[in-house]
C-alpha cells in the first residue's frame, strides 16, 4: 500500500461527521435541498440523500419534495450535540 492512499484514509471523515455537519447546516431552521447540502458539507448529494434516509428513521429530519428540514426532536437534539461536544467538525459554509 503506498503513502498516498494511507493519507486518503486518514483524511476521510467518519459517517457521525458528516451527520454532524449535516444537523449543523439544518439547524437555521430553513428547508436546504440535496445540492444546498453538498455545498455546505462537501460530500456528494447521494452520501446527503443516504444520511438523511438514516436521520429520517430516527425522526431527526423530514424530507418533502427533496427539501430536508430539522423536526422538533432535530432541533433539540442539534442543540445538545453542540453543548456536549467541545471538538466540534468544521463544516465548509458558503
Amino acid at each position: 500500500m503506498s503513502s498516498v492512499s494511507l493519507k486518503q484514509r486518514k483524511d476521510k471523515r467518519t459517517h457521525a461527521q458528516i451527520r454532524k455537519c449535516i444537523l449543523e447546516v439544518l439547524k437555521d431552521g430553513e428547508g436546504h435541498r440535496y445540492g444546498d447540502l453538498e455545498r455546505h458539507v462537501n460530500t456528494n448529494w447521494k452520501t446527503i440523500r443516504n444520511h438523511c434516509k438514516e436521520l429520517i428513521f430516527f425522526g431527526v429530519v423530514t424530507i418533502s419534495e427533496s427539501e430536508v428540514r430539522l423536526t422538533e426532536y432535530g432541533r433539540s437534539l442539534s442543540t445538545k450535540l453542540a453543548k456536549t461536544i467541545k471538538n466540534r467538525v468544521m463544516c465548509v459554509r458558503n
